[in-house]
């Protein structure tokens, strides 16, 4: 060195001016030669920690600072640059402590609180951290790095509303604030107003095109408005940018999926897999897939993994549940189901009672049960048929499994059993043959010891494939108005065929809404059937969809007597004087197997797993037949199969 020989403070000179000019690795050589003279040089000390913060040297940034404090504990500049140093390092804890010092010796200083806040934030302490940013916004008023964060923790707090207007006052003072406009986004879409969070994103990444989050969340907002074309190139961006975020490989994985370009989409899972091994979400997902293409045993491969990482992931369980189901697992399937409660689609139904759940383990001998329906109609009607089932276990009250000729301290005596429904199903319900009582849902059960969900009687009977109760009809018409409407529809030439050409859309429930999406067409799709001789073809359709009756696709003779139907029991009077339902997979065909009426399923390519894989009958409705997309989407070919099957029904 030139000035080895020179004073402490000709040293000092000499590295603070290479320092400024930025020759580092000179600045940092005398630094360290004044250290080795002088090792309690704090001036020295607070230097060269400020270049080792510089160059990303963190940890030995801290112990610098750590050691310059010991020798002058009032600099408060010291306690700053300390501070930023941990925040960096993700130290958050003593970061706080650091700014506590700071703020003691400077209880004025904006940025000081402004600081601690952003800190107790990333602690999880927003209520704590809102106290610092309007300490800050006390001594500042126009600090819009303040606002921001103050922003930031009131949404932590749950109070959206106040949040976006923080970050809309912070972009009025610096309108190219991309952190404000990021956040501003997750505020509005919040507040469920996607195209005004889509327009901040947008802002975000003009301001800061390198803001990788602003890119991914982006991507996630157009995925869940179902816009997956413009969420691939969100995702794109990111990994552009950031080649192995393992979260904007997987989430451009799902919209590849949602496209039907399912092998690019297990490519995309992989490849999120090789970033992330432990990704849970990236195995459930692919796994989802692999079911869809009847590669049940990989599919299982990648759930064993995912829970040995995540044992108690509702995801995991639930998927994996439709998994054995789809594959006729039941005994590891109907286990595995009971997870449902968790899930969002279907907790909502969720009843809870004093009484205990009842799932086969005790007996039932004098007792009464409570069997609930859940979910949707079509499961009501697929498995009110176990009602019965649990009334004729009288003594053994147990349903899986032998049990001993005489139990001790039981009770002998009929299964009193009360099935409860929604109204619309409980008249065509109480038609099934069984002592059971029927109750629409709002009516006071009378007093029951045990209740058990509909969906769960499988489990608890211990029902394989071999021994589903497929004995039908197990419902039927009400003889009268079955009588009524077969005399109008011997008015029809030819075969007569119900139609049904759409679910429920469940538009507030976005995942149901894209399954209904997949399920349902519009009735023109369905203009090759009506170009097939000798067919009357009586819509079916309730709901949404049922408006497009009136405009059938040309050459279909459609007529539409849906005003008539006000109940389950209805449409069952009119679907008995039929020769033959075609419907996509709604309550409608659970309706028609469930009266032994001859039913034909217009089957999505990721099917329910209750159709099962690979299968065109059903060992639940004899009377079934099921037609199912070639490759994803394809209604085409199976409507043209369709329309050949009934070409020669008629023949």
């Amino acid at each position: 060195m030139s000035a080895t020989a020179g004073t402490v403070g000709d040293l000092l000179a000499e590295a603070a001016a290479l320092h400024q000019h930025g020759d580092l690795r000179a600045a940092e050589a005398i630094y360290r030669e004044l250290l080795r003279r002088h090792p309690g040089n704090g001036d020295a000390l607070f230097r060269l920690g400020l270049l080792l913060g510089q160059t990303d040297r963190l940890a030995e940034a801290v112990e610098m600072f750590s050691a310059a404090l010991l020798i002058a504990p009032d600099f408060a500049r010291l306690w700053a640059e300390q501070a930023a140093v941990q925040m960096r390092l993700g130290r958050f804890d003593p970061a706080v402590a650091s700014y506590n010092r700071l703020i003691a010796l400077r209880p004025d200083d904006a940025e000081a609180f402004n600081n601690r806040g952003a800190a107790l934030s990333r602690l999880a302490r927003p209520a704590e951290a809102l106290v610092d940013f309007d300490s800050a916004l006390a001594v500042r008023p126009d600090l819009p790095e303040a606002l921001c964060n103050r922003g930031s923790a009131l949404l932590a707090l749950g109070r959206v509303a106040e949040a976006l207007a923080d970050y809309d006052r912070s972009l009025e003072l610096r309108p190219n604030l991309a952190q404000a406009a990021f956040n501003r986004a997750e505020a509005l879409e919040r507040l469920d107003r996607p195209a005004e969070a889509l327009a901040s994103f947008d802002r975000a990444i003009t301001d800061m095109p390198g803001l990788v989050p602003a890119h991914y969340n982006r991507g996630n907002l157009l995925q869940a408005l179902d816009r997956h074309i413009e969420a691939i190139d969100s995702f794109d961006a990111a990994l552009a940018l950031h080649p192995t975020h393992a979260g904007a490989a997987c989430r451009r994985a799902t919209s590849l999926g949602a496209l039907g370009r399912l092998d690019a989409a297990l490519a995309g899972y992989d490849k999120a897999l090789a970033h992330e091994p432990t990704m849970v979400p990236a195995l459930v997902n692919r796994a989802i897939l692999l079911t869809m293409q009847g590669r049940h045993e990989d599919a299982l491969t990648d759930y064993g993994q995912a829970k040995a990482i995540a044992p108690d992931s509702v995801n995991v369980h639930w998927n994996e549940s439709l998994c054995r189901l789809a594959m006729g697992d039941y005994e590891g399937g109907w286990r595995e189901h009971e997870w449902r409660w968790q899930t969002k689609l279907v907790r909502l139904g969720h009843r809870v009672f004093p009484q205990p759940l009842w799932l086969g383990e005790t007996p039932l001998a004098g007792r009464t049960i409570l069997l609930h329906g859940e979910q949707g109609y079509g499961d009501v009607l697929q498995f009110c048929r176990f009602a019965p089932l649990v009334a004729a276990l009288g003594r053994s009250g147990s349903g899986r499994g032998d049990v001993p000729e005489e139990i001790p301290g039981s009770v002998s005596g009929e299964v009193n059993v009360v099935l409860e429904v929604s109204y619309a199903l409980a008249r065509l319900i109480r038609t099934m043959p069984g002592s059971q009582h029927v109750i629409a849902h709002g009516e006071a059960p009378p007093e029951f010891d045990v209740h058990c969900p509909l969906m769960s009687l499988p489990l608890a009977l211990g029902t394989t494939l071999e021994t589903i109760p497929a004995t039908v009809p197990y419902l039927s018409a009400d003889p009268d108005q079955e009588r009524a409407w077969r005399i109008r529809l011997a008015a029809l030439p030819g075969l007569r065929v119900g139609l049904v050409w759409a679910g429920n859309p469940r538009v507030s429930d976005r995942a149901a809404s894209a399954i209904d999406r997949r399920r349902s067409m519009p009735l023109a799709r369905l203009a090759p059937l009506g170009a097939v001789e000798g067919v009357s073809f009586v819509s079916l359709q309730k709901g949404p969809g049922a408006e497009q009756a009136k405009a059938p696709p040309r050459g279909m003779a459609l007529y539409d007597w849906t005003d008539e139907l006000w109940d389950f029991a209805d449409t069952a009077a009119l679907v008995a004087g039929l020769d033959l339902v075609i419907s996509v997979d709604t309550s409608v065909v659970h309706l028609a197997g469930a009266l032994g009426k001859p039913v034909w399923v217009l089957n999505r390519y990721d099917a329910c797993w209750r159709w099962l894989y690979g299968r065109a009958d059903s060992p639940w409705y004899p009377t079934a037949r099921l037609f199912r997309q070639p490759a994803f989407g394809d209604w085409d070919s199976v409507i043209a199969e369709v329309a050949t099957a009934l070409r020669e029904l008629v023949g």
